[in-house]
């Protein structure tokens, strides 16, 4: 039996994008800003994502970005295993805010083709989606039988 331990990091970054595409890998088009919950960056109108600062109606769990440049794509990484690794691409351009809320959760599942920030929208195969909640770390193992499972 082999054992796979995944920690997660509630530490986030948020920057500009390119366009999403299924299986493409998200490269960052901007700075890179890290960003807490209630806290919001600005990306202005010369293309560059300003430090966060706190947001006056930020809300438990979430944090914005304000976009003063033209329709873009965003993208929100976070910690996982001690490395930055994007979670969220924005599937379509937006003006203005966006608000982001990350589901503290990693699917997990073998791929051939994968790479890590590649854009995913159809699992085929068994997976396991691993809730972390409050944990930062949960170790899993896949069984004889062809099962994931959580220890």
């Amino acid at each position: 039996m082999m054992q796979n331990k995944f920690q997660w990091a509630q530490e986030y970054q948020v920057f500009a994008s390119q366009r999403f595409q299924e299986g493409a890998l998200v490269e960052a088009a901007s700075n890179e800003q890290d960003i807490a919950y209630k806290q919001e960056c600005t990306f202005d109108r010369h293309a560059i994502m300003q430090p966060p600062k706190s947001d006056p109606s930020g809300v438990d769990g979430s944090f914005k970005v304000l976009n003063d440049y033209e329709t873009t794509n965003f993208a929100v990484a976070t910690k996982v295993n001690g490395v930055f690794s994007v979670i969220y691409n924005t599937p379509s351009a937006i003006k203005g805010q966006i608000a982001f809320t990350p589901k503290n959760e990693v699917r997990v599942w073998f791929g051939l083709r994968s790479e890590t920030n590649t854009m995913v929208t159809h699992i085929t195969g068994n997976h396991i989606d691993v809730p972390f909640g409050a944990l930062l770390e949960k170790s899993i193992y896949y069984t004889a039988d062809g099962e994931w499972a959580l220890i």
